[in-house]
């Protein structure tokens, strides 16, 4: 069974977004969508990537004000 780890991606993002995230992989997995589309991945000896987290933060009223003047 899939699901998001306490110590990984859950931390990040809201629970709702992991259980979509984890049944439409689990059922790509399932059906065979992945491998159709990612299966190369599967004989590579190793894939380098990266990661980007971005996060916002609203800025209040007044900071927002002394910034546009």
């Amino acid at each position: 069974m899939l699901t998001c780890a306490p110590e990984t991606v859950r931390s990040f993002v809201d629970d709702g977004v992991c259980e979509r995230f984890t049944t439409r992989l689990h059922d790509d997995l399932d059906s065979g969508v992945w491998d159709q589309r990612f299966g190369r991945l599967r004989g590579q000896a190793f894939y380098e990537g990266s990661l980007v987290l971005v996060r916002a933060t609203p800025q209040d009223n007044e900071e927002q004000h002394h910034e546009r003047t």
